[in-house]
């Protein structure tokens, strides 16, 4: 090979001068080359024609390579084969031993692993068994570089190197060459992004860091909304929703710099984002109920915090596998407590939520003669639209008005219960008289709990206020003895209670007082039940009134008072009968009431315990009367006869008998022909499922039934139809009470402030906490960000 060396020489020096006398006014000057050399890290000697005369050193080769790559163009589309190799955007370097050993020229040398690691531009063709240079090859291929004479760069180009025993020295050369200089640099300025795509690239990274940090903040202010916990601190760092979000920033890398610079963390931007939030949760909403045939109103106002007066707006609706569903739309401010301005906002409501009024059957209020008044309350205003949207007073009112009426008429229930609110209060008002309870407690070694207080608006708190003075009746005696001692305003006050709590006629009371409380409480709780219909309120009545009834026995008394004696004892005096006072004789009529005397004590408390319960069940019979009660009656006994089998006759007697309760809502001849079957479908469907119900009695089993096959629902429609319809009607206010609690919970003094709209945001997203956490937050900062184009511009496309 050496010997060949001084013959090819000189035919390359040749060809390299007139290269240079061709190229001489377009060859790139000295500092260029540098600057090429320098950003690809290639080192080029200060004579680069004397290695470039020496890259073709194949032995073997016998033709003129360039004659060769000039007339034939056919050299060139064969240059490239179709596999991974050539076609890759990537250097290839084979993993297959096989490939390199195949590469051996009459089993004496091959292409070596270790080249690839020294030259990283040098890539492997498994087709031809040679080495190319992948930037090279890439810059002639894509006419990057432009060149006259491409001869003595063929072999890594075109026709591949496969010298391996001078390959070291030959890969050196070419690593060294201007050429691959100039192709690497092309090559690599060319996969450079242009000043514009840089820029846009720039720009969608901070969009994108933007977006990261804004949703922190969003999903921040998700987790306050839902837990009802206040955003606002007394300073603007001071906030929990800045506070969260910088304890976050511990995890969120540039959270904290979000917080320094305040990008939208202004109050109109939070309030922005909390009433889109509520907007999502709302509509939703609407959707389902608008989905579903019928709806009822739910509607009851209370003062907040402030003063203002709010209304509380809720729908009552049943889905198709009869699940009922009360849900609250929101609280609104009146200006007026006028029947004809809350109608108004009502209807106005009902508008914005895109529900019809004419869907509406059923409005359920409280006994207010705003509300439920029959000349002008909000039930006439909506009756005069929907002539259906039946009126229901609340049932739980009800009650609480049977208690009421009870306490106004009898004078033992009404004792007990001022003794408990007084007694009560007086103890629990004073961190001293406390303190005094605690002591006593331990030095009597006396069992005690807490006092609980007793609010007369309060539906079940009578029983529970009674209960926690009687378990510490002894103690609260023992503290007013303390008090007493220590003399004061406070001592009179004590003596006076400890006087009234010795007086057996006071323990029995609040004894009688606890029975007659534990059962009422007990069907209030019922009550407020959301999926409660009206065979369900009644039901529960006469188990009350059956229950009053049973105890009211002569058997049972001597039981409840030989109990109450004998806790007593010690507690308070022995039961005598009170001095009888009769009137003077000039002052007697035939007309006076003379009062009647009793024998004894076991007499007098019996006439006083059957009194009381006799009120009881006076006022419970006289309250859950209302004019509405006989046609949902009448509609609940038609179910229940349907579904047992009823000749035609009474089917169609009560067709008639409802027939303003299904008029324009149900086909009454389809439904008529529904009911001949209905009754086989129900007895078919216990059989099957073995269920071993021998007669329907309630309209729960009716629809356990239907769930369980719901094929029923589509073979007998009307029916179906007529079901849901009767359980649309609400029973109870139950649902707008209990948004006043949360109401208050969230409007307090330190929270009173708050404007209508940031009062319902926090309201409805405290409420419907699943409803929250499934919102899109995403598609939420997508809606926020698409409301101008300053946004959009700092944020991009979510």
């Amino acid at each position: 090979m050496a010997d060949k060396h001084p013959l090819i020489h000189p035919f390359f020096t040749v060809k390299k001068k007139k290269q240079t006398e061709s190229t001489e006014g377009t060859e790139p000057t000295a500092d260029l080359s540098a600057s090429i050399n320098n950003c690809n890290d290639v080192n080029i000697e200060e004579n680069p024609d004397r290695y470039t005369s020496l890259i073709i050193v194949d032995d073997e080769l016998e033709e003129d390579v360039s004659s060769s790559f000039v007339n034939d163009q056919s050299e060139k589309l064969l240059s490239k084969c179709d596999l991974v190799c050539c076609t890759s955007s990537k250097v290839y370097v084979p993993v297959i031993e096989s490939d390199l050993q195949s590469t051996s020229i009459k089993g004496l040398r091959s292409c070596q692993e270790t080249w690839f690691k020294i030259f990283s531009w040098l890539t492997f063709c498994k087709t031809t068994k040679k080495l190319y240079c992948f930037y090279c090859r890439a810059a002639v291929s894509q006419n990057l570089h432009q060149t006259s004479d491409l001869s003595t760069n063929m072999s890594f180009t075109y026709t591949g190197f496969c010298d391996w025993k001078n390959a070291l020295r030959g890969l050196r050369q070419h690593n060294h060459s201007r050429f691959h200089s100039e192709c690497l640099y092309v090559v690599q300025q060319q996969s450079k992004p242009s000043i514009l795509v840089q820029i846009d690239t720039v720009t969608k990274q901070q969009q994108e860091q933007r977006r990261r940090l804004f949703m922190a903040e969003v999903s921040s202010l998700q987790h306050l909304l839902r837990q009802a916990i206040a955003l606002r601190g007394r300073s603007e760092n001071e906030g929990n929703l800045f506070q969260l979000m910088l304890l976050r920033s511990v995890d969120i890398t540039g959270l904290d710099q979000w917080l320094h610079d305040k990008k939208y963390l202004s109050h109109d931007i939070v309030n922005e984002l909390a009433k889109e939030m509520v907007l999502i949760i709302l509509r939703n909403l609407c959707i389902e109920i608008s989905n579903r045939p019928f709806f009822a109103l739910i509607c009851d106002e209370s003062t907040d915090e402030s003063g203002k007066t709010q209304l509380s707006i809720s729908i009552r609706s049943v889905d198709e596998c009869f699940g009922i569903h009360e849900d609250c739309l929101g609280l609104y401010e009146l200006e007026s407590q006028d029947a004809k301005h809350i109608a108004t906002v009502i209807l106005d409501v009902l508008i914005r939520c895109n529900l019809n009024v004419e869907a509406c059957r059923g409005q359920a209020y409280d006994g207010a003669a705003t509300m439920s008044g029959v000349h002008g309350g909000v039930a006439v205003y909506i009756l005069q639209r929907q002539k259906k949207a039946f009126f229901v007073h609340c049932n739980a009112h009800c009650l609480d008005l049977a208690l009421q009426d009870l306490t106004k008429v009898s004078i033992t229930i009404n004792v007990a219960l001022n003794v408990t609110k007084d007694i009560v209060n007086f103890v629990r008002r004073s961190p001293k008289r406390l303190n005094i309870a605690e002591k006593l407690s331990f030095d009597l070694c006396i069992t005690s709990s807490q006092l609980k207080p007793l609010c007369p608006t309060r539906w079940t708190v009578r029983a529970s206020s009674m209960n926690s003075l009687l378990a510490n009746y002894h103690l609260i005696q023992s503290v007013m003895k303390e008090l007493v001692e220590q003399k004061g305003e406070s001592g009179v006050k004590a003596a006076g209670w400890l006087n009234q709590m010795e007086n057996f006629q006071t323990f029995f009371g609040l004894k009688l007082g606890h029975v007659i409380f534990v059962a009422t409480e007990e069907l209030s709780c019922s009550l407020q039940r959301i999926d409660n219909c009206l065979h369900d309120v009644l039901c529960a009545v006469n188990v009350l009134i059956s229950y009053f009834t049973r105890i009211r026995s002569n058997e049972y008394f001597e039981t409840f008072y030989s109990k109450v004696v004998t806790e007593a004892e010690f507690l308070t005096d022995e039961p005598r009968l009170p001095r009888v006072r009769r009137p003077p004789n000039r002052f007697v009529t035939d007309t006076t009431l003379i009062p009647e005397v009793s024998e004894n004590c076991t007499e007098l408390y019996r006439k006083q315990y059957q009194n009381v319960i006799d009120e009881v069940l006076k006022a419970l019979n006289n309250r859950f009367k209302q004019s509405i009660f006989p046609l949902l009656c009448q509609v609940q006994e038609f179910i229940i006869v349907v579904a047992n089998g009823s000749c035609a006759s009474t089917i169609d007697k009560f067709c008639v008998e409802i027939q303003a309760f299904i008029v324009d809502d149900i086909n009454c001849e389809r439904l008529k022909q529904e009911c001949a079957m209905v009754p086989d479908f129900f007895r078919t469907v216990i059989d099957n499922k073995e269920m071993g119900i021998k007669k329907i009695t309630k309209i729960s089993t009716i629809i356990d039934l239907l769930n369980v096959e719901p094929i029923g629902k589509t073979m007998f429609h009307q029916f179906n139809q007529l079901l849901r319809l009767y359980l649309t009607v609400p029973v109870t206010t139950a649902t707008a009470e209990r948004s006043f609690s949360v109401m208050n919970r969230m409007k307090t003094c330190l929270r009173s402030t708050m404007t209508q709209t940031r009062l319902n945001s926090v309201f409805l997203t405290h409420i419907y906490k699943e409803k929250t956490d499934s919102i899109d937050l995403r598609s939420l900062c997508s809606t926020f960000a698409s409301k101008n184009e300053q946004r959009k511009l700092f944020f991009g496309i979510f």
